[in-house]
Parts: structure tokens; sequence; C-alpha cells
């Protein structure tokens, strides 16, 4: 299933996005933020929800030719399925703590919309890719231990007792480092970062490995 979803998504955004740019330049629609794409009346409307259309239709594409890639490899699968939730949940989860982080660190609401305004983008890139190569760090170790059988021997929980020190906290520390914010927060978020981040994704993992039938190889 990772495999269909992650060409699913790619789908959608492939198509969904240079739809949406396709109808702004056709409506001549001007906006900063997404949400002011409320004010902007129908043509607003109607960009949005013709990309959301044509995204669709790109997300059921992918998760097609995602459903005609067979992995006979029971240990490959689960590799590219920890993969896929990790990425797909860690980014989430990820981009939230740095969110919060922010807002806290910051207090004044108006002064939030002022740097959400100036520095959003540019903030949400930062987060997203920390997040992501926090989330492809956390699902190869964990991947790696799930494949080797070494967590019978209670790799498992020294894994978890590490993770937050080699992964977590350093990139609540860059986060803080880049942006000027109190460390300290930085660093509780990147501490609860690989626990939340398994607790979420680990049943959805297992739950697409047990949908494999034994000794027949079914799409990931």
């Amino acid at each position: 299933m990772g495999i269909c979803r992650f060409l699913g998504t790619v789908g959608f955004f492939g198509c969904g996005w240079p739809a949406f740019r396709a109808a702004q330049a056709h409506w001549h629609l001007r906006f900063e933020r997404l949400d002011e794409l409320a004010k902007l009346g129908r043509s607003g409307a109607l960009a949005l929800g013709v990309s959301v259309m044509v995204g669709f239709v790109g997300l059921a594409i992918g998760q097609r030719l995602g459903m005609g890639i067979r992995v006979r490899d029971n240990a490959t699968s689960l590799r590219i399925n920890v993969l896929w939730h990790c990425l797909a949940n860690g980014s989430i989860i990820w981009l939230a703590y740095s969110g919060v982080l922010c807002a806290v660190a910051i207090g004044d609401r108006q002064l939030v919309q002022h740097f959400a305004r100036e520095y959003g983008t540019a903030f949400f890139l930062s987060c997203a890719v920390i997040g992501l190569a926090g989330s492809v760090t956390i699902a190869l170790c964990i991947g790696r231990l799930l494949t080797s059988g070494a967590r019978r021997d209670g790799a498992g929980e020294k894994l978890m007792l590490i993770l937050p020190f080699i992964v977590g906290i350093p990139m609540g520390l860059l986060v803080t480092a880049i942006w000027q914010l109190p460390s300290l927060g930085g660093a509780i978020f990147g501490f609860l970062f690989p626990s939340s981040l398994t607790t979420l994704a680990g049943g959805m993992w297992d739950r697409d490995q047990a949908m494999r039938t034994p000794g027949r190889p079914r799409p990931i």
C-alpha cells in the first residue's frame, strides 16, 4: 500500500497544483495566502474547486499505477510501508510542532500573523525539509530493526531511547537556530517527535503489512 499511496499523493499534487496555477492565471487572481481565496468570491472558489477535482483525477491515476507494482519480498514491503507512513505522518506532526513552537515563542497574536505574512512560506519550507529528513532517518532505522529480527533482543526499546537524542532533539535545535526561537522549546518538541511518530504510524504499517496474503504477491 505504501507505493500506491505515494504515487497517489504525487498524482494529486502533480495535477492539482498546475491546474490551480492555470486557473489563477485565467481569472487573474492575486493573493498572498490561500485563506485569502475566500475574499475573491466565485472566481476563487472555482479556482480551488477545479484544482481539487483535477487533483483527484491525478490521485486515481497514481494509485492505479501503484496497484500495478507488485513486491514479492515481505521485508522490502515492510520497509516501504514504514518509510511511507513515517514520511506522511512525520511531516504533518513536525509542521504542527513547529507551528506551535513559533506561536508560543512569539506570543502576541498580531505578531504571529505578521510573522506568517512575512516569513510563513520560508518557515513552512524549512520546517518541512527538516521534518522530512528526520522522518526518513527514523524510517530507515525502524525498517532495518523490523526486518532484522533484532527487536526480539530488546533492540526496539533501546532504539526508542536513542532516537530522541540522535534525531529528534537535533531537529528541534536546528529549527530554533534558523529562526532564533527558544532552544528549550525546540529540544522538548524534538524529544517528543520520535515517540509521537511511531505511536501514530506503527499501527498503520502493521495494518498494511497484514493485508498481504502469504505466498501471494500483492500491491503495496
